[in-house]
């Protein structure tokens, strides 16, 4: 492994926690304005992000997309939680 993705790995727990927040925050404001919008934008982009997408960044060097894949996850699951969506678990993860 090279510097730049030493790097990248170590700021990836970094990354990813602003991908989770700054989401849950942006679907917050959405679910305030337009409750059914942000419930049917977690329940479509959940599925696509579960398997497809995950399953792509497993072929990658660094963590670097699979922080801002799990970010977007997490931040799809804790809304879905506070908003009572029953989300797929297409993967058993």
């Amino acid at each position: 492994m090279n510097i730049k993705d030493a790097i990248m790995n170590a700021l990836a727990p970094l990354v990813k926690l602003v991908v989770k927040e700054t989401l849950k925050a942006g679907l917050k404001q959405l679910f305030a304005n337009d409750p059914q919008a942000a419930k049917t934008v977690v329940a479509s982009l959940y599925p696509v992000m579960d398997v497809p997408v995950e399953n792509a960044t497993l072929k990658t060097e660094t963590d670097m997309d699979d922080a801002v894949v799990d970010g977007v996850k997490e931040a799809l699951e804790d809304s879905a939680k506070d908003w009572g969506i029953e989300l797929p678990n297409l993967d058993d993860d």
